[in-house]
């Protein structure tokens, strides 16, 4: 059982780590700026079962990139194919076989994240209740979700209620103990273990955080309205969108951003300034295919899209159209993780599926409002429910592009007719294509976990 091997031989890696712990997060002097400040042997008290949640740039705050590479949002500029690593290559064209004999970063990192996350929760037992242990449990149950919801965008096939009890799951870790076999059942059962983990986080997290890195009440609403639009609760989808904007709400007015920055928004790595959108701080997996290639370029279709008064455009894509509008304002570091747009968004979504055109509008226009040209926006004004639909999941493309999003959109839009879509790239004079309700959707297990 080469699955579980591998699995088990990450964790005992992991639990190795523990017992030589010496980079934990001083996560005041930088969202992502983990400092060796303390030496531990083994997790004795709070303090220890924070440091490790709070190792945010080492392990707890990063998300898998493939899902941006097997996209349509961004290509490979013309005979630049075999200057990119192996995996990158792979996924673009959506190869049957992805990784190389070697580490996978998107499978690893989640799944070390869960391991984390069921150390502090299984260390708490020792524990009496108290704000503080409840606050680290909040926080341990919503990492466990946080992590098992990427690699069931990933790994796992597209959601459907419909079938989604017969189709195959991911591997579920819920103890820390590395003796015991991961469960995998179908693919129902890995987004109830999702949902129970959050719906169990949400009371126990706080209100607010000292940092974005550390996941606040907003956060477990937001992460829970993403997972309801994925699982097609849409009348769900706008309570926690609506739970999530009761909290925080703030949209950045982009009239008052500077494009003649290289990268225009505040430096979170560096923690060089703020942007009050961030409700949770998350990197894609650094990469060579969106952090540094200069061949990675935005595509022309959505790049179309985008209305000359329309700053997105100026704000996110340079002049060689590379992608340059992370909300982490740095080149290497593209922001993954939860925010007041995609609330916005997936609340109006959510509002015209169930039948509040109105609402729908109102939010898609004060969106915009703040991304167009000062005085050059028109309020829009679609009546047809349909016709308004299609104008909010093109906003979402040309709004979340880059953030790990659009590859989990086009699984779940290719669920509904209408929304189908074929993907098509030409590589070296070779046409490739995946068609909408292919299985290459769901990336195979790395080459070692076949057996599961």
């Amino acid at each position: 059982m080469k699955n579980k091997y591998l699995i088990k031989r990450t964790c005992l890696q992991m639990v190795g780590g523990l017992f030589i712990l010496s980079v934990l997060c001083g996560c005041e002097n930088g969202f992502l700026d983990a400092k060796p400040n303390k030496a531990i042997l083994v997790p004795t008290a709070l303090e220890h079962y924070q440091a490790l949640l709070d190792n945010a740039r080492d392990v707890m705050n990063s998300t898998p990139y493939l899902g941006e590479v097997s996209a349509d949002d961004f290509y490979m500029a013309e005979n630049t194919f075999e200057s990119y690593v192996e995996e990158d290559q792979n996924a673009h064209v959506w190869a049957d076989r992805i990784y190389p004999e070697r580490s996978i970063s998107d499978w690893d990192l989640p799944y070390k994240q869960i391991f984390y996350a069921n150390v502090v929760l299984e260390g708490l037992k020792e524990y009496s209740i108290n704000q503080d242990t409840e606050n680290l449990k909040g926080s341990a149950l919503f990492y466990r979700g946080w992590a098992l919801f990427h690699i069931a965008q990933l790994f796992g096939p597209p959601y459907n209620p419909e079938n989604a009890a017969s189709k195959r799951g991911v591997p579920v870790r819920v103890s820390a103990d590395v003796t015991l076999p991961s469960q995998i059942g179908n693919l129902q059962d890995t987004y109830e273990r999702i949902k129970s983990d959050l719906v169990e986080a949400i009371p126990l997290l706080p209100l607010e955080q000292p940092v974005p890195t550390r996941p606040s009440k907003a956060a477990g609403y937001a992460l829970m309205a993403r997972l309801s639009l994925v699982m097609q609760e849409y009348g769900k989808a706008k309570q926690y969108a609506d739970s999530t904007l009761a909290l925080q709400n703030e949209l950045i007015d982009y009239n008052t951003v500077d494009p003649a920055k290289a990268m225009p928004f505040p430096d979170l790595y560096l923690n060089a300034g703020r942007n009050p959108e961030v409700i949770f701080l998350s990197v894609l997996v650094p990469n060579i295919y969106l952090g540094s290639s200069p061949n990675t370029l935005v595509d022309t279709t959505l790049y179309r899209s985008y209305a000359d008064a329309d700053l997105r455009k100026l704000l996110f894509i340079n002049s060689n159209k590379q992608f340059r509008g992370s909300y982490m304002g740095q080149r290497f570091y593209q922001f993954s993780g939860l925010a007041v747009d995609e609330m916005v968004l997936t609340r109006a979504e959510a509002n015209v599926r169930t039948g509040n055109t109105e609402a729908a509008l109102n939010d898609l226009n004060r969106l915009l409002l703040k991304r167009w040209q000062k005085d050059k926006y028109e309020p829009l004004s679609i009546n047809d429910p349909q016709e308004l639909l299609e104008r909010i999941l093109t906003e979402r493309r040309k709004e979340l592009v880059g953030r790990g999003i659009r590859w989990t959109d086009l699984k779940r839009l290719n669920q509904e007719a209408g929304f189908e879509k074929v993907l098509k790239r030409n590589v070296n004079g070779k046409e490739y294509t995946l068609p909408p309700h292919d299985s290459r959707y769901a990336l195979p297990f790395p080459d070692s976990e076949g057996d599961l």
